[in-house]
This record gives structure tokens, C-alpha cells and sequence, in this order.
């Protein structure tokens, strides 16, 4: 599934370089890890999104939140969500 989840997200950007492309998808689950650590609703990220994001949504909900553990906690939580989805975005390229 995750491999599938990236290797169809190529065809709508084929003019970034693999780097570019894995970097953009860890921005991008920075703010959703962050989003979910502020308490924003699981629903409201997903209303709209498509089902590449839908992924990246699903798997923070699926973390912890380290709201109430301090700063540090939740920038580590948003680091290492990220780096997840940076893996397995390099991961599918193997494929």
C-alpha cells in the first residue's frame, strides 16, 4: 500500500527529483503530525484531502499526541513523523 501510495504521486510531479518529492511529503507530515498535536479533529484534515494525504493523515492519528508532555515532545513527535514518511517515500522508490 505505501509503496503504491508513492509511486502514484510521481506522475503528478514528475519534474521533482526524488529528494524534492520525499522532502515535500515530510514538510508536509510535519504539519499534519503538528496539526494533530494542537488538537485540531482528525476530520477536518481529512475533509478534502486526497487519498495520497489521506495516508499521511491516518498514520499521525495512529501516534501519539504529546500535547501535555511539553514542547520538546511534541517537536520530537513532529521529527520523527516526518522522517516515517521520508523512509517510506525512499522505500517505494527502491520498488
Amino acid at each position: 500500500m505505501v509503496a503504491v501510495f508513492f509511486a502514484s504521486t510521481t506522475a503528478q510531479s514528475e519534474e521533482l527529483t526524488d529528494v524534492e518529492r520525499c522532502a515535500g511529503w515530510g514538510e508536509f507530515a510535519t504539519k499534519v503530525m503538528s496539526a494533530r498535536q494542537r488538537g485540531v479533529s482528525m476530520s477536518e484534515l481529512m475533509a478534502g484531502a486526497n487519498e495520497y494525504a489521506q495516508w499521511v493523515i491516518i498514520e499521525a492519528y495512529d501516534n501519539p499526541n504529546f500535547t501535555f508532555a511539553g514542547e520538546e515532545q511534541v517537536l520530537r513527535a513532529n521529527r520523527e513523523f516526518s522522517n516515517f514518511v521520508q523512509v517510506e517515500c525512499y522505500k517505494s522508490l527502491r520498488n
